[in-house]
């Protein structure tokens, strides 16, 4: 599986999982779920931080859109931080 693909499918995993959240009927379902959430994205923020990124900016540079993404990524990971 291509890199790309594997980031794209784990887009698609993130966006299920808060949409099964936000429709959780009891707080260990949505606990549960939270956790699960919060591994993928871990995970993804990993891949794309650690090899995504850097490819990009070895090829294009420090792009708007390439910076815009690390400061998201941040934003991820510092909302993870303040859940757990």
């Amino acid at each position: 599986m291509k890199a790309t693909d594997l980031l794209e499918q784990q887009h698609d995993e993130v966006k299920d999982l808060f949409e099964k959240i936000s429709s959780a009927l009891r707080d260990a379902i949505e606990r549960k779920l939270f956790e699960q959430l919060a591994a993928n994205l871990v995970a993804h923020d990993g891949i794309e931080r650690e090899l995504f990124y850097p490819a990009c900016e070895d090829t294009m540079g420090m792009t708007d859109l390439l910076g815009e993404a690390l400061v998201e990524h941040g934003l991820v990971e510092f909302s993870l931080y303040q859940a757990d």
